[in-house]
């Protein structure tokens, strides 16, 4: 601000207010332009600078010891810790006021430090003091005793004196006192109040695509205060190495909610609540929701609506938990991370599949061989979003263009690809159900329907046997380890395990050349055994009911 470095710049005592809300930037500002200000010739026209906050402080005293401790040269304005601090409060005393010093220090042995403190207090004059938080000091302390010793600073010691605070939260006669000494006290009163756009600026400093696109939303919020916008950069930043394998859409999209989620955090008070932002999710297809909202609520809406934002969704929900403790759960993150990482590449290859058929449809110069390898290599880099629409689409393309080995190339891979997907080649769950596929690929794809096995699991194969002999349900069931039918057989009781468990016990009883009846026995009487080492109940059990003699032949099941 000019005026700030104007205040620095000036040797003629004055008070400087510098009012605004909390979290503006009014400290940051001030400690940031006076760095700056102490490297120019000029900048800074006092030899000495202190900066003090009153928080908590409760007397003059103490105020004064504070400017003691806190006074330095010109030259370390802004350094954390400056060496020269003391060597240049004691060059700057007179030989008289050392004198003074020596004999304070001495005469109290008990309270030296402070007796030093109090007696150096002399040789504040003619110099820069800033003093914050004055609406957060303590209870002992009057705002009017505050301002009285800040016109005997300038008045009597030709000091300059900048005050910072949040007057708004003045109340009673604090804030009577205030009004009362501003006119008498203040020189020059400023109101800090930065747009968006300057309070982004001032918490994000850097210049990467996340750090642009934090600042960017923050911005579309119109958040305004510099402390949220540090901590919602910081909310960023903690999660963005989780993040870093993904698509960059995966970053983005959780930046968007992220700036919105820690608003309505930090900022309960003036941005949208969870509440809220659940019910705007609802507006599409609720159409009396809008009726009920707020003044407050309405004006939401207006902002969300040019907002990145639709609604809360399960991922979100992880990352409201995550705003709230301060930290995310990786193993959550990178779940529902993975299923967006999924969700945007099959949007892109949409979109990648869709300007390839621009080139059949914008243009008279491409030949058929041109356009069919650009269309089938952006099938083929894209195989496993395409669904047999998709195939249809391509492989008709090549039909008519009689590319019939092209067409026959496409096929293969499409059914190379979904070997363990049957669903891939039912025509009837196409978008055309199948009506308008080219009548050869329909065929290829009800050969391949009929030939590809549905996949089925563990529980579905035990209830499926159990139900009846079949032997290619053992032939699968040999697939799975005992130490998986352990888990199944532990995970129920009553009738749901009589359900999955009779049918492969009985096929110990039940003669059958089947090459994968001997297997599946053992496996069977393994996990048993490992059931009867559990406890003595299940030990009588697996031998009483089963039939099992329970031995250390099994090892505990893998979570």
């Amino acid at each position: 601000m000019q005026e700030i470095e104007r205040f620095l710049a000036s040797p003629d005592p004055e008070v400087l207010c510098v009012r605004g809300k909390w979290g503006t930037g009014k400290t940051y500002n001030w400690k940031t332009i006076a760095k700056a200000a102490k490297l120019k010739d000029g900048g800074v026209a006092m030899n000495t600078y202190a900066y003090i906050s009153l928080f908590g402080v409760n007397s003059l005293g103490d105020i004064k010891m504070q400017i003691v401790q806190a006074t330095v040269p010109r030259s370390s304005i802004g350094d954390p810790n400056p060496a020269n601090r003391w060597i240049a409060l004691w060059d700057k005393m007179e030989t008289t006021v050392k004198k003074t010093v020596t004999w304070g220090v001495s005469a109290l042995g008990k309270n030296q430090f402070e007796a030093a403190m109090a007696a150096m207090s002399v040789t504040i004059e003619r110099q820069i003091i800033c003093i914050d938080d004055l609406e957060r000091k303590g209870a002992g302390l009057s705002t009017a005793d505050v301002l009285g010793l800040v016109s005997y600073y300038r008045e009597e010691k030709q000091c300059k004196i900048a005050i910072l605070l949040n007057d708004e939260v003045l109340e009673g006669d604090e804030k009577k006192a205030f009004v009362s000494y501003l006119e008498k006290v203040v020189d020059v009163n400023l109101l800090f109040a930065p747009t968006a756009k300057e309070s982004a600026a001032i918490a994000i400093r850097g210049t990467d695509e996340t750090s642009e696109r934090v600042r960017e939303n923050c911005i579309a919020l119109k958040i305004e205060n510099v402390r949220v916008i540090s901590k919602i950069l910081r909310l960023v930043r903690l999660i963005e190495p989780m993040l870093k394998d993904y698509e960059p859409g995966v970053l983005n999209g959780v930046v968007d909610s992220l700036v919105l989620f820690g608003w309505s955090h930090h900022e309960p008070n003036i941005a949208p609540s969870t509440e809220f932002l659940y019910k705007y999710g609802r507006i599409g297809w609720d159409d009396k929701l809008e009726k009920t909202f707020t003044e407050q609520e309405t004006a939401w809406r207006k902002l969300l609506d040019s907002y990145p934002f639709h609604r809360i969704d399960e991922f979100d929900q992880e990352l409201i938990k995550g705003v709230s403790r301060g930290y995310f759960a990786p193993d959550a993150v990178t779940s529902h991370a993975a299923e967006l990482h999924s969700r945007i590449k099959a949007s892109k290859a949409m979109a990648e599949w869709q300007d390839a058929w621009d080139q059949w449809r914008y243009s008279f110069r491409s030949t058929a061989d041109e356009v069919i390898s650009y269309i089938a290599a952006t099938f083929e880099r894209n195989i496993q979003f395409m669904t047999n629409d998709h195939l249809n689409s391509i492989y008709d393309l090549c039909k008519r263009m009689k590319r019939d080995d092209k067409a026959r190339e496409l096929l293969d891979l499409f059914i190379r690809a979904n070997a363990e997907n049957r669903e891939a080649f039912n025509a009837f769950h196409a978008h055309y159900h199948g009506e308008k596929f080219h009548p050869d690929l329909k065929s290829e794809l009800e050969k391949s329907y009929d030939s590809t096995k549905a996949k089925r699991g563990l529980e579905d194969l035990l209830i499926k046997f159990s139900e009846g002999w079949d032997s290619d349900v053992i032939a699968e069931l040999d697939h799975y380890s005992s130490e998986d039918m352990a888990k199944v057989f532990l995970a129920y009781e009553g009738d749901e395990l009589k359900q999955r468990i009779m049918g492969i016990s009985d096929l110990r009883r039940i003669g059958s050349a089947d090459p994968a009846r001997p297997s599946l026995i053992q496996k069977f009487n393994d996990a048993m055994r490992y059931i009867g080492k559990t406890n003595d109940m299940n030990a009588e059990r697996v031998e009483r009911t089963w039939g099992v003699k329970t031995v250390d032949s099994l090892e505990e099941p893998k979570p």
